[in-house]
This record gives structure tokens, C-alpha cells and sequence, in this order.
């Protein structure tokens, strides 16, 4: 089944997570790997590990593929839909100024809502006012009632017609299409996914492995520190 490793740095969860990926691929034929992380560094650094680990056991590797997760989520998206237009940051909060010069939620600052866009809205999937007002913000310090949520989600639908109007797609959105293209059968690249430092995943990528799993039991090795989470 699934498999999440924990412990602290330096216990040797990255070592874990190659040998993991090798076995994996020696042990089927069919198998395609994906070991990932969720930086190109740590990736370049997974990828020497590999050979090294190939040179001396002399095991192969021609089936474990290294790639950071978004490499591989925007890589997936454009074999499935098209090439994403990625919305940046800078995007996202001059749509967000937009709104409030236009009289929306001034009473709440362009970096709170920029924040509550990253990590609930976008983050989470959210697309209506109704599921905004029951969404849980757990570890947010601001508290909301329900108007001021109101007037938020004003600001929200605006950024969200702002980027579509502009075919920009946030990386949140890519991973939720590929999640659904999951669910309607598309074929995918990797028959398993091993995944280093994965206290660092987003919402969106627990999600897509999450999805992954479906396909298979063994599907998901994850190895990392969640004292860091």
C-alpha cells in the first residue's frame, strides 16, 4: 500500500527514497518511476545519488525518471490539454489591487487577501462564495465573519475572472485538471511516485498523489520530516 517514511534530518529518508524508486522499477517490468521532490536542486542532488547508487550495485535505472513534481505536473498537463500559461504571483496581486481600487474589500489589506488566496482558495479549489463561507481557516490569524468573507470572495471572483479572461492557470489549477483527468481514465507517464522532502507538498500536489494512488496500491512512497510540515 502507500507508505509514508518520517524523521528528522539526516536519518537517511533520501537514501530510503532511491532504493525505494530502484526497486520498484527492477521488480516490474512495467514499471515507470517517478522520483521527485519539490526543488530543481534537491532534484539535480536526487539524480546524482541515482547514479551513484547504479555504478555500485550496478542495478538499472533506465525506469526511474527525476523530475521536480511541477516539472512533471505542467509536463503531464501539456501531453493532456495544452501548454499551461502560468499565472505568476505579481499577476495574481495586481488583480487583486485592481479589485480594491474598484471598491471591493477595502477594508481588508492587498496581502491578506493575497495570502488567504494562496493557501485557502487557490490552494484548496474553492469556487463559490458558499464554499468560502464554510471553509475551515485553520492557521490563519485573522478571523473572518461571514461579511467580511463576503466581501473577500468579491475580490476572489474577480481574480478568477481576471485570469481566465487572460487563459493564465495557476499551478494549484493545473494539479486539479490533472486530477480530474485521473478520474476520467487518461493514461499516465509513471505507474508509481516516490517523493523526497514531502513536507513541503502544497494541497494541490497531496491531491494529485492522492489521485495517483487510486491507480495502484503501491502508487505512493513519500519520505520526510514532518516536525517541518
Amino acid at each position: 500500500g502507500p507508505v509514508r517514511v518520517s524523521g528528522s534530518a539526516g536519518t537517511g529518508k533520501t537514501i530510503v527514497a532511491i532504493h525505494r524508486a530502484v526497486r520498484l522499477a527492477n521488480r516490474n517490468s512495467d514499471a515507470q518511476v517517478l522520483l521527485t521532490t519539490f526543488s530543481k536542486p534537491l532534484a539535480q542532488a536526487l539524480t546524482r545519488k541515482l547514479e551513484v547508487l547504479a555504478e555500485i550495485s550496478g542495478e538499472a535505472i533506465d525506469r526511474v525518471e527525476v523530475a521536480t513534481l511541477n516539472q512533471a505536473a505542467i509536463t503531464l498537463f501539456t501531453r493532456w490539454y495544452r501548454q499551461p500559461n502560468l499565472a505568476t504571483s505579481s499577476q495574481v496581486r495586481a488583480a487583486i489591487a485592481d479589485a480594491r481600487k474598484a471598491g471591493l474589500a477595502e477594508r481588508l489589506t492587498e496581502s491578506f487577501l493575497f495570502e488567504e488566496w494562496d493557501e485557502l482558495v487557490d490552494a484548496w479549489g474553492v469556487d463559490s462564495s458558499d464554499e468560502y463561507a464554510r471553509l475551515p481557516r485553520i492557521g490563519r490569524k485573522t478571523r473572518l465573519g461571514s461579511v467580511q468573507r463576503e466581501e473577500a470572495w468579491a475580490v476572489f471572483a474577480f481574480v478568477r475572472n481576471r485570469l481566465a479572461d487572460r487563459g493564465l492557470i495557476t499551478l494549484a489549477q493545473v494539479y486539479r485538471s490533472l486530477c480530474e483527468g485521473l478520474a476520467t481514465g487518461r493514461p499516465t507517464p509513471f505507474t508509481h511516485i516516490v517523493v523526497d522532502e514531502a513536507q513541503d507538498l502544497s494541497v494541490a500536489q497531496v491531491r494529485f498523489l492522492a489521485a495517483i494512488s487510486k491507480l495502484r496500491a503501491d502508487a505512493a512512497f513519500l519520505c520526510g520530516d514532518i516536525g517541518q510540515r
